[in-house]
């Protein structure tokens, strides 16, 4: 007895293969585990449909291979969100990225390229794909991106959130004040300078500590 294995059947849709050719109606699309089998109209060579395989009719819809996203960086998120103020740990930064990776896949994008994000996060969304821990698609990442203190992959928890959440206003101008000005003894106010910062990430990337 032949056993086969179960295969995805897309159905009647309109193909759009990405080669510049026109569309093309009513197109059946076999994939066999991770491979695409067959693309074009049903061949009568083809084995019948079994109660195995899952169908997906694609009328009135268009099939297009995934589209690629060469630069994106799930770890950031635009803007502030309500009641939340610490969105700067690496945990939470994780469970954005976690989130935001089934987004990206779900708008039809199966590969991105990551050239730089907040801590090791997408690094750890990756394996977790790998894993099978999450759906996402593929992913070209190259680690923690370099930063400026206060830039925008900056991991340090920002000022603003550093006290009451209603002085947002107030601390942030202090803090535009403090890394502008011209005044060494003023850049040193507030505790740790940036002049220390910046000693620190030479250490750093002289292999020092």
């Amino acid at each position: 007895m032949t056993h086969f294995r179960p295969r995805l059947l897309i159905k009647n849709g309109t193909l759009i293969d990405g080669s510049g050719c026109d569309p093309v109606p009513n197109t059946l699309v076999v994939v066999e585990g991770n491979r695409i089998a067959h693309v074009g109209p049903a061949a009568g060579r083809l084995r019948p449909e079994s109660p195995d395989d899952t169908v997906i009719d694609a009328a009135g819809k268009f099939i297009l291979p995934g589209l690629i996203d060469a630069h994106c960086h799930i770890s950031l998120h635009q803007g502030a969100l309500p009641g939340i103020k610490y969105t700067s740990t690496a945990e939470f930064c994780s469970l954005w990225a976690a989130y935001a990776i089934g987004r990206v896949l779900r708008a039809g994008v199966t590969s991105i390229a990551v050239p730089g994000g907040k801590w090791f996060t997408d690094v750890t969304v990756r394996e977790a794909v790998g894993g099978g821990l999450l759906e996402g698609p593929r992913m070209v990442v190259a680690g923690r991106a370099l930063s400026n203190y206060g830039g925008i992959f900056d991991p340090d928890p920002y000022p603003a959130f550093e006290g009451q959440s209603g002085r947002y206003g107030w601390r942030f101008m202090q803090y535009a004040r403090r890394i502008h000005s011209r005044d060494p003894q003023t850049m040193q106010a507030g505790g740790r300078s940036d002049q220390d910062r910046r000693l620190d990430l030479g250490r750093r990337a002289d292999g020092r500590r």
